[in-house]
C-alpha cells in the first residue's frame, strides 16, 4: 500500500500505518519496528507526497 523505497522502507510504511491505526505516535511504533523515528520523518520528507499521491490514486480506482 505505501510503497517507500530504499532500505528502510517496508519499516517506515509499517510505523505509519501501525501509528494510524493505533493512533499513537510515530516514535512510539518506530521503536516496535526497529527504526529511528528521524529515519521514518526522512523517508516522508523525500517521498512522502510520491507515496500518498499513488495512494490516492489506487484509492480512487476502487469501486
Amino acid at each position: 500500500m505505501l510503497n517507500f523505497k530504499g532500505k528502510r522502507g517496508e519499516e517506515v510504511a509499517r510505523t505509519l500505518i501501525s501509528a494510524c491505526l493505533w493512533n499513537d505516535s510515530v516514535e512510539n511504533k518506530s521503536r516496535a519496528y526497529g527504526v529511528s523515528p528521524q529515519t521514518v520523518r526522512n523517508y516522508v520528507e523525500e517521498q512522502g507526497v510520491e507515496v500518498i499521491e499513488k495512494l490516492l490514486e489506487q484509492v480512487r480506482k476502487c469501486p
